[in-house]
């Protein structure tokens, strides 16, 4: 009778055990939405070259996290990846892939539109009400299709993400300064157990002063170093433009990848050029952020 009492409490410790070890990995498939206000939601997203078991796990937690927010989908930079991988579940249509593409687009028509990243804020955006879109999907395929109605939307929105776009940003300047200012006292960015509170951003023209004043400067250091900007002028121009977003809000010129603590002597860091440049370039042929290049 004690052999049998046992048993039953040890398979009652073992089952106890598995199931919560189940509930764990179940949980760690949902990922953190990132808020408004983290460097990651306004940075130039990563082209995907081939779709392997990493962006497929991602992927996966994406799909895990978009039902568990109850959204029509989900982009990577959303739970702090900085890769163009997407989901869409909208329409009757779902598409798990990368590289989202837009070829052709309909006729702009408005409807609603909200994100996990700004909780509680839904606004009317002017959208194409159709497109020609192409993609990379789970197997590796290129996929050219046609969506219309809210995958349409659905598509654009997560595609948006990969060029640091949020749907406020398609609003009034106006619209979105008053959206910010009622965010201005709450904490939105918690990243790494560090809780910073989020001030209203610049608005596009200030980001874009800014940017052309520190642009000479940028450029003097890759020269001094013997680098140079990225070939690409979308990035290389994204990415000043990061630069500057960071000044206006942080007053110093931080990496836009990187989220400053508070702590001035700790952030130095993360001043452009970061500490880690110089290695990254040498190694990799790129520094973190993707601006500056080894001169080949």
């Amino acid at each position: 009778m004690i052999r049998r009492i046992i048993m039953h409490l040890h398979t009652y410790v073992y089952e106890t055990k598995t199931l919560k070890r189940f509930h764990r990995v179940q949980k760690d498939m949902i990922r953190e939405i990132r808020k408004y206000g983290d460097p990651v939601l306004f940075a130039k997203a990563e082209t995907i070259d081939r779709i392997g078991q990493d962006e497929l796990d991602i992927l996966s937690d994406m799909w895990d996290t978009m039902l568990h927010n109850k959204c029509v989908g989900l982009s990577a930079p959303q739970i702090g990846i900085s890769k163009r991988l997407f989901i869409v579940n909208a329409g009757g249509v779902t598409i798990k892939g990368a590289n989202p593409e837009v070829l052709k687009e309909g006729t702009l028509i408005e409807d609603t539109e909200g994100s996990p990243c700004i909780p509680g804020v839904h606004k009317p955006v002017r959208r194409p009400g159709k497109i020609t879109c192409r993609y990379l999907d789970e197997s590796g395929e290129i996929v050219k299709t046609e969506l219309k109605g809210v995958a349409a939307r659905a598509f654009l929105h997560e595609k948006d993400h990969h060029d640091g776009i949020l749907f406020i940003d398609h609003l009034k300047p106006i619209q979105k300064r008053l959206i910010l200012k009622s965010f201005a006292n709450q904490t939105l960015i918690n990243h790494d157990d560090e809780l910073s509170i989020m001030t209203p951003t610049p608005t596009r023209e200030e980001i874009q002063e800014v940017a052309k004043k520190i642009r000479p400067s940028i450029e003097k250091i890759a020269i001094k170093n013997g680098w140079i900007l990225n070939e690409n002028k979308d990035i290389a121009d994204s990415t000043i433009e990061g630069l500057a977003r960071n000044k206006l809000i942080h007053g110093k010129r931080f990496c836009p990848c990187r989220i400053p603590t508070g702590d001035a002597e700790a952030d130095k860091i993360y001043l452009c050029p970061c500490r880690d440049a110089a290695v990254d370039i040498e190694t990799e042929g790129h520094c973190h952020c993707y601006l500056y290049m080894k001169k080949q």
